[in-house]
């Protein structure tokens, strides 16, 4: 399990999501592993729950990636959240 940030984590045995680095003035990366396959979202939200970005995501097990350009957002709080059917975890990003 990441230790990286605040998260809340509903998850599969040997499955870790890791955001990097956090906090952030800039780009941030998103790494999952584990081999299990998820279908899910990816939903980006800021402090106030309103949606900023949302796209699916595909993990058929070993390593995925994706990166994240803060530099164009206020700085402040937002949530990174994966979900699917039988997956969910919350991770907290301070963008400065």
């Amino acid at each position: 399990m990441s230790t990286t940030g605040t998260e809340i984590n509903n998850f599969l045995s040997g499955v870790d999501l890791q955001i990097f680095p956090n906090p952030t003035r800039g780009i941030t990366n998103f790494k999952l592993s584990g081999d299990v396959l998820i279908e899910g979202e990816l939903i980006l939200t800021d402090s106030r729950g309103q949606m900023i970005f949302n796209a699916k995501h595909l993990h058929e097990g070993g390593v995925s990636f994706r990166e994240f350009d803060f530099s164009k957002y206020s700085p402040g709080v937002y949530y990174l959240r994966l979900v699917s059917e039988n997956y969910l975890n919350i991770q907290k990003i301070v963008v400065k």
